[in-house]
């Protein structure tokens, strides 16, 4: 027996104990107890109450007018022939357990003016379908629709702080929660077993401030989209907001339809709490988490790359155990986290999976005892990007002093920290940073227009493709990681290999394809955008482009008389995409009706294919199947400064 069904059991027992309430007096079938204050408390008759029942705001009884103020404790429990309430604009207190166990409620009708609903006060009311909390409560009590089954949607008012323990556990038909402004605490549990959920609306995610506990048993939260972004669909994956700053033990346990998380300012992740998350694919970890705790993301089958920002200080045993299917691993910090046990990953994915690290960082990581169990560590690019993006996040800011202090401090050799080229990292590389924050480094003139679109990770993205001058044109047409334009595309012309699908001798990680360097995003200098646009520029991330697809409205249009797509951020301002098709030997196909546009990533395991977005008259898509040899074009994006 579960532990919903213990506790509805021994309420049940509870209430079947007390058979009979003292009441002072009964009118029109309702029995009242006169309250210290005059007013009235509704409380349990001889019998069960049945029927439509409508609980007035006054009643008179010998010649005095009472108004009716609450509705008593286990008043209505247990009333199976109970099935619709509707109360008075008089009631501000329904007490604990008042319509527990009633199985055949369907409808209860409350006024703005109440103010609690006590704890289980509607549990075990397994004909309930719908409910609206009032905006004058102000807490959720442990309980309060425990095992509501046929509960479908929830419209919590505004006024309500609080989420408490078990309050919608075992609401198995729950597909929809609408959140006021204020919730800024969810209790243990709150949503364990609510396998119907599909949608979470919150209306102001920055009035959050912690989640613990909260949902442990989702089938399919905040994501009903998994690998298309369709038309006309609502794309909602897991945004943490940044007031929360920790995600709490076991929250989001078990919500396997989970696709997508973006951590937001988290400086700590709880105690499994995203475990078991089977259907979770992407993680933003932002660049604040410190520590990622026991088992937080253990048995994440869906997982396949994973970068920790440089802020990461300490991963605990078991965090990544069981993601069997993580081929790539990235962390950006110069001196290596600390990793609490041999069993942080899986035995598959130490064997199987590249770890990159910082230039120069290679020594520090063999020589730690638990990230050495890597059978391949790799030094990543990122140094040589941008001046003073020590860090490698594409962007020049305190961060990368800090990273700086890091690099001096700890004595490693990192030349990624010797920002001014003296051959060595001190002082005078923390001065440089500064200079280029405050306008005096390297920069690279603004020569191409872009637009800020709204969107959360401040990605700026290019107005028309590498080699055009307007929106409309299609421009230049790239095989994937060559930087310019040629006559025919196929494998006989494609840089890197030797004229074959299986002879490659540059990004690759699949000996069956050619020479493994397991490298799988573009180096800068075979980066068309970069190449041919400046450092400011680069060919978009998967994680850049389907948020351009997550949190845009798009359309099907035509601008100029062309053909594309019209993407419409979050802020009312638009990107237009053109159908350019794409180039296979000496032919444009598709041109009009499809467009094709590169990510600066290749497809693990299978890496004669690169990833890219396509778009069609009705759907956009994200395309594995893309062979590196067509030609395809480039929307060139650039990070906010």
């Amino acid at each position: 027996m579960n532990t919903t069904k213990k506790l509805m059991t021994s309420l049940l027992a509870l209430i079947a104990a007390h058979s009979a309430l003292a009441y002072d007096f009964e009118v029109d079938g309702l029995y009242y107890n006169i309250n210290v204050d005059s007013t009235l408390t509704v409380t349990r008759g001889l019998e069960k109450y049945s029927g439509d029942i409508i609980i007035p705001n006054t009643v008179v009884h010998d010649g005095k007018t009472y108004t009716v103020s609450d509705i008593g404790y286990a008043a209505f429990a247990s009333s199976d022939d109970l099935t619709s309430v509707v109360m008075g604009d008089s009631i501000k207190h329904i007490i604990s357990d008042s319509f527990s166990g009633s199985k055949n409620l369907k409808n209860v009708t409350l006024n703005k003016s109440v103010l609690t609903i006590g704890s289980y006060a509607f549990a075990g009311c397994s004909s309930l379908t719908q409910f609206t909390i009032p905006d004058a409560v102000t807490k959720i009590n442990e309980g309060t629709f425990m095992g509501c089954s046929s509960l479908a949607s929830v419209t919590i008012g505004d006024g309500v702080t609080a989420i408490g323990y078990m309050s919608f556990s075992d609401c198995s038909c729950l597909s929809e929660i609408n959140f006021g402004r204020s919730v800024a605490c969810i209790g243990e549990d709150a949503f364990n077993n609510c396998t119907g959920l599909t949608r979470v609306n919150i209306k102001d995610l920055t009035a959050w401030c912690h989640i613990d506990f909260a949902i442990s048993a989702l089938a399919n939260p905040l994501y009903y989209a998994h690998h298309l972004f369709l038309e006309g669909q609502e794309i909602t994956d897991l945004t943490i907001p940044e007031t929360i700053t920790r995600i709490g033990n076991l929250t989001f346990n078990g919500c396997s339809g989970l696709t997508s998380v973006d951590l937001g300012n988290v400086t700590s992740i709880g105690y499994a709490s995203f475990s078991s998350c089977s259907g979770l694919k992407s993680i933003d970890f932002g660049e604040t988490v410190t520590t990622i705790e026991n088992s937080a993301f253990s048995n994440c089958s869906g997982l396949t790359e994973l970068t920790f920002p440089c802020s990461i200080t300490s991963i605990e045993e078991y965090a990544f155990y069981d993601c069997d299917n993580v081929t790539s691993v990235q962390c950006l910090s110069v001196i290596p986290p600390e990793l609490q046990g041999s069993h942080t990953f899986s035995y598959i994915c130490y064997r199987n999976a590249t770890l990159t690290v910082p230039k120069n960082s290679i020594v520090s990581y063999k020589a730690s005892i638990y990230w050495r169990q890597f059978k391949k560590i790799v030094e990543s690019e990122f140094c040589d990007g941008v001046p003073g993006d020590v860090n490698g996040d594409g962007e020049v800011n305190i961060a990368d002093i800090n990273a700086v202090i890091d690099i001096i401090l700890s004595g490693e050799p990192a030349l990624c920290g010797d920002v001014n080229g003296d051959g060595g990292v001190n002082i005078s590389d923390v001065n440089a940073i500064i200079d280029i924050i405050l306008g005096g480094g390297t920069s690279t003139p603004n020569d191409h227009e872009w637009v800020d679109l709204g969107l959360p990770s401040g990605t700026l993205w290019a107005t028309c493709n590498v080699g055009a001058s307007s929106p409309e044109e299609y421009g230049d047409y790239f095989a994937w990681g060559e930087i310019e334009p040629k006559e025919v595309y196929d494998w006989s012309t494609y840089k890197w290999c030797n004229g074959t699908a299986d002879t490659f001798t540059k990004y690759c990680d699949n000996a069956y394809y050619g020479s493994v360097d397991n490298k799988m995003v573009l180096d800068s200098e075979d980066d068309a955008a970069y190449m041919n646009w400046g450092p400011e520029w680069c060919t978009p991330t998967m994680n850049q482009i389907e948020e351009l697809c997550n949190y845009c409205s798009i359309q099907w249009t035509i601008r100029n008389e062309v053909n594309g797509r019209l993407f419409t951020g979050p802020n009312g301002k638009t990107l237009f995409l053109p159908a350019a098709g794409y180039r296979w030997n000496s032919s444009l196909i598709t041109e009009g009706s499809r467009g094709y546009f590169w990510s600066n990533a290749l497809v693990s395991v299978i890496p004669d294919s690169a990833l890219a977005m396509a778009f069609f008259p009705d759907g956009v898509h994200i395309y594995s199947s893309n062979y590196r040899s067509i030609g395809m074009t480039v929307r060139a994006v650039r990070v906010q400064q």
